[in-house]
C-alpha cells in the first residue's frame, strides 16, 4: 500500500530497510554503483564493517530503471557524486535519513498509518528470517550485530507484532 504511493527514491529506501534490513544511515548511501554480481556492497557501515547482501527483484528493478533513465531519480545521482570524507558522509547520510523519515511519515499520514518507523522494517525482517530459519546466528549476521544479546532484543515478540502488521500494510498489493 505505502510503496505504491512513494516516489522511486523513497520506495528504494523502504525496500533497502525492509528487504535487506539495512539501517537508515546505510540505506541512504546505496546507489546503483553498489550493485555487484547480484549483491549490494557497502563499505564502512556501522563499526566500519563491509557488507554484501543479495539484491531482491524489486530493488534490482529500481536499479535497472535508474540506470536506463539517469534523469528519473535525483537521489541516485546525488549519492553517486558523494565521494567525501567519512565524517562528512556520515553527517550527510544522517541528514538524508531524516529527510526520508519525514517523507515516510507524510505518506503514512495520508494513508492513516500511525507509528511506523523506518527501523520497524529492519526489526520485521529480523523476525521473518528467524521465524523461517530458527537460526539466531544467521539473523545476527544479517543485522551485523557483534553480540547475540543485541540480536535477541530484535526478536522479542511483544515488540514485533506491531511491526509485522505494519509491514503487511506496506507490502500488500
Amino acid at each position: 500500500m505505502i510503496l505504491r504511493q512513494c516516489p522511486i527514491d523513497l520506495r528504494l529506501y523502504i525496500l533497502l530497510c525492509s528487504d535487506l534490513a539495512l539501517r537508515s544511515g546505510s540505506a541512504v548511501r546505496v546507489a546503483p554503483c553498489h550493485r555487484v554480481d547480484g549483491t549490494v556492497r557497502l563499505d564502512h557501515v556501522k563499526h566500519g564493517k563491509n557488507i554484501a547482501l543479495p539484491v531482491t527483484a524489486e530493488i534490482a528493478a529500481i536499479f535497472d530503471m535508474v540506470e536506463t533513465n539517469p534523469n528519473c531519480d535525483r537521489q541516485m545521482s546525488y549519492l553517486e557524486a558523494l565521494r567525501v570524507t567519512s565524517t562528512t558522509r556520515r553527517a550527510v547520510a544522517k541528514s538524508l535519513a531524516n529527510h526520508y523519515t519525514n517523507r515516510l511519515k507524510h505518506v503514512c499520514g495520508k494513508l492513516g498509518i500511525e507509528n511506523l518507523r523506518t527501523h520497524d522494517f529492519r526489526r520485521t525482517t529480523a523476525e521473518r528470517v528467524y521465524t523461517e530459519t530458527r537460526d539466531l546466528r544467521l539473523v545476527q549476521a544479517l543485522l551485523g550485530h557483534s553480540h547475540l544479546n543485541i540480536t535477541s532484543r530484535y526478536l522479542m515478540r511483544e515488540q514485533m507484532k506491531p511491526s509485522l502488521q505494519l509491514l503487511e500494510k506496506v507490502k500488500s498489493a
